[in-house]
């Protein structure tokens, strides 16, 4: 479904899903939920950029690192 709502379908298989949702109330549901989450996320406000992102970034991939040499 997600490459369905992704426009990543060819013609056929994009038919086949759109005929077989307008037949199925349980795959309808779940085409409209996947939009109505997708719209709540393109609506979302960007995140405020962190002062400290490039350190945090090295401190978490030290830790990993760390992690990898036990």
């Amino acid at each position: 479904m997600s490459a369905y709502l992704d426009s990543d379908l060819r013609t056929q298989a994009r038919a086949r899903l759109e005929h077989h949702a307008a037949e199925c109330p349980e795959c309808r549901s779940v085409l409209d939920d996947l939009r109505h989450m997708l719209a709540l996320l393109r609506s979302a406000p960007l995140p405020a950029p962190v002062a400290d992102g490039p350190a945090i970034a090295t401190a978490v991939l030290r830790r990993l690192h760390e992690s990898a040499d036990y």
